[in-house]
């Protein structure tokens, strides 16, 4: 709320093709181009397509005034995302483009630190990627037909992200098998916290 006078100036939508949409509720412009869009993924079918946005979007205050937008990707609604092994990601983006996005033009995750996972026996372990030079957030890289398909909750500068990941050998239609994972992360930096 840019004029802090207790109404909402922007809203920030997500979308099942990947892209986070910023709209100014103070204008009459509509985005013609989005704010962000996800990594692209390749399917069983070895189709490309980008991480769709299926849980919740959350916003929090973000470094240099930015708004940090968090929020996962991947799907378990339809009937083969069962046997979905794509890699799907956790977000956080910090959005400092002010008013206008078309200005700055689309982030990307090419705009992010990757953060990979890795499973050990005692539990995983995450690696820092190194920050671009433009850095505007950062990325949890999951592993293999392992997804985000909740809401994120944020509390005292931690966000906490449940993801699923189906029971191997299902051949198809949703289940309730599998395991599950909460990832705490700092918002701003996507550190374990």
């Amino acid at each position: 709320q840019r004029g802090r006078d207790g109404f909402a100036d922007t809203v920030y939508g997500a979308d099942q093709k990947g892209a986070i949409w910023k709209f100014d509720l103070t204008g009459t412009d509509s985005p013609t181009v989005p704010l962000f869009t996800t990594n692209t993924s390749v399917d069983t079918d070895k189709q490309t397509y980008r991480q769709p946005i299926m849980g919740g979007l959350t916003a929090t205050a973000g470094p240099a005034g930015g708004v940090m937008l968090l929020f996962g990707t991947g799907s378990f609604t339809y009937e083969e995302d069962g046997v979905d092994k794509s890699v799907q990601g956790l977000y956080g983006v910090n959005d400092t483009s002010g008013k206008v996005v078309a200005d700055k033009g689309t982030l990307t995750s090419a705009n992010l630190r990757p953060i990979t996972v890795e499973a050990g026996t005692d539990g995983r372990t995450i690696t820092m990627g190194k920050a671009p030079a433009q850095n505007a957030g950062w990325t949890v890289i999951l592993p293999a037909g392992e997804r985000f398909v909740a809401n994120p909750t944020v509390s005292s500068g931690v966000v906490f992200m449940p993801t699923y990941v189906p029971k191997p050998g299902e051949s198809a239609g949703c289940t309730v098998d599998g395991s599950n994972w909460l990832f705490g992360l700092n918002t701003n930096s996507g550190t374990a916290a």
